[in-house]
């Protein structure tokens, strides 16, 4: 029959009995006494690897055992993070691209206009378009220059009132371009159904603002290619 007390610490601790202790002296053993942490030092060398048997690791008397597995937070690093970029109704609230008041001044932009013909002179020369096929290669020059600073002129366009609107560009923007004329009066004016002439080394070169519908910064990598044009 087996025993009804309670599986505790000091039933499993406990002595031999007096008859099993005799009967081993009979046989010529020596009684040994069990400690708590001699359990628990054989029992890990029997079951963990050796390179897991540090110094001190049976005495878990004082030792945290997490049951479940813990995850280390990661850092949170800013400068890991890539900047985010201002969207088109950010910048617009913003007001990024509008032009001040004090800079809507036609005498304010000429020295605009006069950096923009020096950079324009080092890009096209005059005197590489004394030829038909020095222009041929100019024009495809052109279509990839800035044009803020230069000089337009609106030569055709499906609403009357920009047909003969003149001046420095102050802006351009993929659909538009902002112009200030002589009087100092700011026009915006839209690329689509627009014909614009461009004045260089006594040649005008002819901008179809339709085909023109390109950021300023990525005009200069863009493959422009041959299309129909529109009659206005």
């Amino acid at each position: 029959m087996a025993d009804d007390k309670s599986c505790t610490e000091e039933t499993l601790y406990s002595g031999l009995s007096p008859s099993i202790v005799s009967h081993g002296s009979k046989l010529g053993l020596q009684a040994r006494s069990m400690r708590q942490t001699d359990v628990v030092k054989s029992y890990l060398k029997r079951h963990l690897p050796a390179n897991r048997l540090m110094a001190n690791e049976d005495n878990i008397s004082r030792r945290q055992v997490h049951l479940s597995r813990t995850v280390k937070k990661k850092k949170f690093d800013l400068t890991s993070q890539k900047k985010k970029k201002l969207t088109n109704r950010e910048r617009k609230g913003m007001k990024v691209f509008k032009i001040p008041k004090e800079n809507q001044s036609y005498s304010q932009q000429l020295p605009l206009h006069q950096a923009w013909k020096q950079y324009m002179e080092e890009v096209i020369p005059s005197s590489s378009v004394s030829s038909p096929g020095a222009v041929q290669a100019a024009c495809q020059k052109v279509v990839k220059a800035e044009l803020q600073g230069g000089m337009l002129t609106v030569q055709r366009s499906k609403c009357p009132s920009y047909v003969g609107v003149c001046g420095i560009v102050m802006q351009e923007t993929r659909h538009t371009f902002t112009f200030i004329t002589s009087s100092d009066k700011v026009k915006c004016v839209p690329k689509e159904n627009s014909i614009f002439a461009l004045e260089l080394h006594g040649h005008i070169f002819t901008i179809h603002g339709s085909h023109f519908k390109v950021k300023a910064g990525e005009r200069s990598s863009k493959k422009f290619k041959s299309k129909p044009t529109t009659d206005l």
